[in-house]
């Protein structure tokens, strides 16, 4: 019996991918020092090594900006910002990819060259969907920056980019990072294993007859 049972379940655990349909959802985050403590951080870049005028397609630590016109303002340009932003130098939006299949999440801190505080909007894109756009209240860069941090929380999901539109964005302190959750397998794997414990434990003080 022992052995149909566990035949059984290995024959469940190889199917488990197949279960259902993937759902879809992420968390958001409102301070980083929550965020951080979701996973591993693998990149944090904030473009403090580059300035002025960037490639039309261009790609660094992770993410890929594809605005046409990237360009990463430091303090000398007299804006107001205490740190280097990268932002669209006509004003508009900020079209940016996710490299890689391992990122669940992901944060950014956020500003506006308006001069005065604006609200914008985002869209996230995950391999599973393309989240409705979400609209940020944003402050000015010379009165610091927001942060916004988001985890992906679906079977399998991981952001494969993000755009942010209107009120003439800019953005440092790019994050990525990843969660590190188990497959749905590797719990029923556990499952297995405690079971088959618990079935050899109960054998064994089941009385012989």
């Amino acid at each position: 019996m022992l052995a149909k049972m566990m035949a059984g379940l290995a024959l469940m655990a190889m199917m488990g991918g197949a279960w259902g349909t993937a759902q879809a959802s992420f968390l958001p985050y409102d301070n980083r020092t929550d965020f951080n403590a979701q996973g591993t951080i693998t990149q944090n870049y904030g473009f403090g090594d580059v300035s002025g005028q960037q490639d039309s397609v261009y790609t660094t630590h992770g993410v890929t900006y594809t605005a046409g016109s990237n360009f990463v303002f430091d303090p000398a340009y007299l804006l107001g910002n205490i740190a280097n932003v990268l932002a669209n130098d006509l004003g508009g939006s900020i079209p940016a990819a996710v490299n890689g299949t391992d990122s669940t999440m992901l944060a950014f801190e956020l500003g506006t060259l308006l001069g005065a505080d604006s609200t914008i909007s985002l869209v996230l894109t995950t391999n599973l969907t393309t989240y409705p756009p979400v609209t940020l209240s944003i402050t000015d860069v010379s009165a610091g920056m927001t942060f916004f941090g988001y985890v992906a929380t679906g079977a399998g999901e991981y952001f494969t980019g993000f755009t942010l539109d209107g009120g003439a964005p800019a953005i440092t302190n790019v994050t990525l990072g990843n969660t590190a959750v188990p497959e749905p397998t590797t719990y029923l794997l556990l499952c297995i294993s405690l079971g088959i414990v618990g079935y050899a434990r109960k054998r064994a003080l089941s009385p012989t007859r």
